[in-house]
């Protein structure tokens, strides 16, 4: 089953998950719709947009079962759209039960996101401290 969460913001995350039971990957893109809701929170779009020359990333969260630690890689670019893929036990318990699902989510596509900064130079949105 393929699931998608695509909008008008910097940030889009869908997955990709193959043989598994539809309630699952439900349960996770749900609490995977709120986790991209808190990464994207009080973001300056167009400035990021003029810095990166993006429109938007779009993560793909590959559900490898028993996967320890994040794979992230480029898929491709068109137009101004980068793919990344993230492979990982998307399906996990810590990942799926509970409210604190939401937070590994927020925690596992933050290291992502500063994995492809650091290591393939794409620029990530200045996030507000508010003080």
């Amino acid at each position: 089953m393929a699931a998608d969460i695509r909008d008008d913001g910097w940030l889009s995350i869908g997955g990709g998950f193959e043989s598994v039971p539809d309630d699952q990957v439900l349960k996770f893109m749900d609490k995977a719709r709120a986790a991209q809701g808190l990464l994207r929170a009080d973001v300056d779009v167009q400035a990021w947009r003029e810095v990166a020359g993006l429109q938007v990333l779009y993560l793909v969260l590959t559900h490898v079962s028993g996967l320890a630690e994040l794979n992230v890689s480029l898929v491709s670019r068109q137009g101004a759209v980068q793919t990344v893929a993230v492979e990982y036990d998307w399906l996990g318990r810590e990942v799926l039960d509970g409210a604190a699902g939401v937070w590994q989510i927020v925690g596992l596509v933050a290291l992502a996101l500063a994995s492809v900064s650091s290591e393939h130079g794409i620029e990530l949105p200045v996030l507000p401290i508010h003080g």
